[in-house]
């Protein structure tokens, strides 16, 4: 009946909507599942028809084969919608799908490398399925991408599974599975660079590092495209905070220029020790320690990378900011914030004189640079899904392309009726279109 009643008729979506509504209300079951199934074969498919047909196949009692075919099948509608395949993932697993949920995980991670949800969701199926494979693969993409607030749980959390994985392994006699395993997490606890700036006393230190590509890596801009991040910013209120400390994971070969710089409060012995770790967690792995005497001046430490893995700009890593330092740590952090803007302040008004001076004290806007990575040439993802019925085979394609079609330089200095002036669209000293 359904066959035929699609096949003379066009419905809209909404009145297709409003009918499986009416037959849900009524506890049609079948008659659910019947117009869903017809309207998915000629054609009327919406995508919150595999979750609904999906529910009503579970309470009719349905195979639960076919229940999992259908959960899979709403990734037609969003191929590269991580929360989409996320939620199928996660329907899968309340099906008792497990093995099919944890493929969909690592699907997602394929799209989206940086997104958290998939590894550590993930690594709660592969534990339970004792897969060791899967293990290497949530646990590796933990610890090499998982930089948020609560790293250091995820971390321990990871390295505990893939180590009790690796016992039991080792304790059934598949000692190769063990070591792959091992070998996955040992590569992935590998960090490039690792400086850490730590001090006695009630004072606020900060600790800056400049990357070979230019961007800084510090409190206020903690992830940056050159791979490093900032994982701690430390206060005087308790000797165990007393401690910044940033991470490379993956760096890129050059020098890095580490600062050190007094912000307030009294430092014992008006000394700080800079530890600087290369290659951390390799053969190679190399350990110096600097005692910075501290003054009004920044203090720098060069440091040489020459064998760093990173071998182009990459995407920001799992990181969320800002940062909750706690009771103590917020008040410090405020007192901060508020002698920050009190210094910028002062140097605003500074500029303004200087400038003011240097015109004949005519008024004159101010401008501030700032700095962005553009990307030049063409990507193109693509991926292929089986419709619910098994009759077509959709591809996605989502190409992108960029250009660089003219630069254009100017200078701040002009007064804002120069012609130069209108030309600040780029935010910078040179803007591109």
């Amino acid at each position: 009946m359904w066959g035929d009643y699609f096949r003379s008729h066009d419905p809209d979506a909404r009145s297709v909507c409003d009918l499986v509504l009416r037959l849900h209300k009524a506890k049609r079951t079948d008659a659910v599942i019947a117009c869903i199934n017809a309207a998915l074969i000629h054609g009327r498919s919406q995508p919150w028809m595999y979750t609904i047909l999906a529910l009503e196949m579970e309470r009719a009692g349905k195979p639960r084969e076919d229940i999992e075919r259908v959960l899979l099948s709403t990734v037609d509608f969003s191929a590269v919608n991580i929360p989409n395949i996320l939620y199928s993932a996660a329907f899968l697993t309340r099906f008792g799908a497990k093995e099919r949920a944890l493929a969909m995980y690592r699907q997602a991670s394929q799209v989206d490398p940086l997104r958290l949800e998939p590894y550590a969701m993930g690594l709660k199926l592969a534990r339970e399925a004792e897969n060791p494979d899967a293990v290497a693969w949530a646990a590796s993409g933990i610890l090499q991408r998982a930089w948020g607030t609560d790293y250091e749980k995820l971390h321990r959390d990871a390295e505990t599974t893939a180590r009790d994985l690796e016992s039991v392994l080792r304790k059934n006699g598949n000692s190769d599975a063990a070591d792959q395993l091992a070998g996955a997490v040992a590569e992935s606890l590998k960090r490039d660079l690792v400086i850490e700036l730590s001090w006695s006393g009630k004072a606020d230190l900060d600790l800056l590092v400049e990357e070979p590509a230019g961007a800084i890596c510090s409190a206020d801009n903690p992830a940056t495209m050159g791979g490093g991040i900032f994982i701690h910013d430390g206060f005087g209120g308790d000797q165990k905070d007393c401690f910044d400390k940033y991470v490379c994971p993956r760096g890129m070969s050059g020098d890095y220029r580490a600062t050190v710089r007094h912000i307030s409060g009294d430092v014992v012995g008006k000394r700080a020790v800079l530890r600087v770790i290369r290659y951390q967690g390799s053969s190679r792995e190399i350990e110096d320690q600097f005692t910075i005497k501290l003054s009004d001046q920044d203090k720098v430490v060069r440091v040489t990378l020459q064998h760093g893995r990173l071998k182009e700009l990459t995407a920001i890593p799992l990181l969320d900011v800002p940062r909750d330092q706690g009771g103590a740590g917020r008040n410090n952090r405020r007192e901060r914030l508020v002698g920050a803007s009190r210094e910028s302040q002062r140097a605003g008004a500074r500029f303004v004189e200087d400038r003011q001076r240097a015109r004949g004290n005519a008024a004159a806007p101010g401008y501030q640079p700032v700095i962005t990575v553009l990307s030049e040439g063409i990507q193109s993802t693509a991926m292929a899904v089986v419709s619910g019925d098994r009759r077509y085979v959709r591809l996605t394609m989502a190409p992108f392309f960029s250009t660089l079609t003219d630069v254009q330089t100017f200078s701040f200095f002009n007064s804002g009726g120069g012609s130069n002036s209108t030309q600040t669209g780029g935010g910078g000293p040179a803007a591109g279109r």
